[in-house]
């Protein structure tokens, strides 16, 4: 996973809870829990090249 391809999943996160929190009336809690989200799957996606890569 590149630089460009991480940059871009954090970036849906932002968006992601962005949007549930004009929703939900809570933009700091929904960005919040996007932008961990979106970390959360770029380490799995990490881990999941390295172990297919060896």
């Amino acid at each position: 996973m590149n630089q460009r391809e991480r940059i871009s999943l954090i970036g849906v996160g932002v968006i992601g809870g962005t949007v549930m929190g004009v929703i939900y009336n809570d933009i700091s809690n929904c960005l919040i829990t996007g932008v961990i989200v979106a970390s959360i799957i770029t380490v799995m996606l990490n881990q999941k090249a390295k172990r297919t890569a060896r």
